[in-house]
């Protein structure tokens, strides 16, 4: 699963699996600041994001969006930036100049130099800037210490989990840790409801999840944890539409509550 979209409506009455299983969106905005902008529908905007999984490796996402309404067709609407690197659209979707289509391997190459540093993101139309964002990305952020067989990682359910990651000191934005369980519980076949819990801590490396994180998760439960850095930025443009700009580092583990 992941949880960085922009499709989701800014309403208080959404279920609250929308918000990272806070109530609504102004009490997650006021829990986990600049990371609910990836909740935040907008006309436009440029996605950036590394997501390693487990100790398997990572995948990278990169791209812009734009649509002349929310929720109506991709379209051009004119060259994104990040730096001097130039979007354009193939009458498709949004793709780096030169690039009909990225492998992994091409999106890495074009997104690890950015993280740690800041940078400058627009958009220019008929050779006017419509809008243009500047600040830091986070250095990528790794979670290590991780039992290296394979399977899900035992939480105890009477005891706290530590984690521990590469801080950086120039990250004002905190790191979030946010569980996701689907509510199937594979060995007895069972399906419950989903669970969603999310918190932010500062950037020191390491964190201590207390046991009443993973209250309401019934024992031999499989869930995600997420380890998230990063920032986001939302703009006016001079169109008077919407432009949000995220880039985002994760690190997911497979989790298991045992006693």
């Amino acid at each position: 699963m992941s949880i960085l979209i922009l499709a989701c409506k800014k309403e208080s009455t959404s279920p609250a699996s929308h918000y990272f299983g806070f109530e609504n969106y102004e009490v997650a905005a006021q829990n986990l600041g600049v990371y609910v902008h990836v909740l935040d529908a907008t006309e436009g905007g440029i996605i950036m994001r590394e997501t390693t999984y487990g100790n398997d490796g990572t995948q990278w996402d990169l791209g812009a969006i734009f649509r002349n309404s929310i929720f109506t067709e991709n379209t051009n609407g004119g060259d994104y930036y990040i730096n001097d690197v130039k979007f354009v659209h193939n009458g498709s979707f949004y793709a780096p100049e030169g690039y009909e289509e990225l492998t992994n391997e091409e999106e890495g190459a074009l997104i690890s130099p950015l993280y740690g540093q800041t940078n400058e993101f627009k958009l220019i139309r008929d050779g006017e800037k419509v809008f243009e964002s500047d600040y830091y990305i986070p250095e990528s952020l790794k979670l290590f210490g991780l039992p290296t067989e394979p399977g899900a990682i035992d939480v105890s359910s009477s005891g706290s989990f530590t984690l521990s990651w590469n801080a950086d000191s120039n990250n004002e934005n905190g790191v979030v840790f946010y569980l996701f369980s689907n509510g199937v519980d594979v060995e007895n076949i069972t399906v419950g409801n989903e669970l969603h819990r999310a918190i932010k801590v500062e950037d020191t490396g390491t964190v201590t999840l207390d046991k009443s994180f993973f209250n309401d998760l019934p024992i031999g439960a499989y869930f995600t944890l997420f380890a998230i850095r990063g920032n986001a930025e939302l703009s006016q443009g001079t169109d008077d539409l919407s432009y949000n700009v995220y880039s985002i580092t994760e690190h997911q583990i497979s989790c298991k509550l045992v006693e």
